[in-house]
């Protein structure tokens, strides 16, 4: 989450100095995987285009930090984006949403790990991770 939010902090800071017809290039501002695209592309999730946004899912069971982290990042969304996307607290997500939650906290999360529909092996008992 860390990570997700220093990348979006980076995409705000240049958004301010760049010109108004194009976006910034951020590839040139650091050596971290670049997250944030223009194009559009078949294998890329979009997060926000066109004034809509994609909803974030929490679970209403998770840690109260999560929750509010999850709020957070609705907010960065919006800051970037021009968009708000709708936070649901639930835990049956809508399709083509963002889903947050926490190994053993959250239903969704949990359900998902049991039907083998996520893999959790490369952040499971890790502090503050994401994929």
């Amino acid at each position: 989450m860390k990570q997700l939010l220093f990348i979006l902090s980076i995409f705000l800071t240049a958004g301010c100095t760049g010109s108004k017809d194009k976006p910034v290039k951020t590839d040139l501002l650091s050596t971290l995987p670049q997250y944030v695209r223009y194009e559009k592309s078949s294998d890329a999730f979009c997060i926000a285009a066109a004034g809509k946004a994609t909803t974030l899912c929490v679970s209403p069971s998770d840690w109260e930090g999560v929750i509010r982290a999850a709020g957070d990042l609705a907010n960065d969304i919006r800051n970037v984006s021009g968009t708000t996307p709708q936070l649901t607290q639930s835990d049956s997500p809508t399709p083509q949403s963002i889903i947050i939650g926490t190994i053993g906290h959250s239903p969704l999360i949990d359900q998902l790990i049991a039907e083998g529909k996520l893999d959790v092996s490369a952040v499971e008992g890790q502090w503050e991770s994401f994929f």
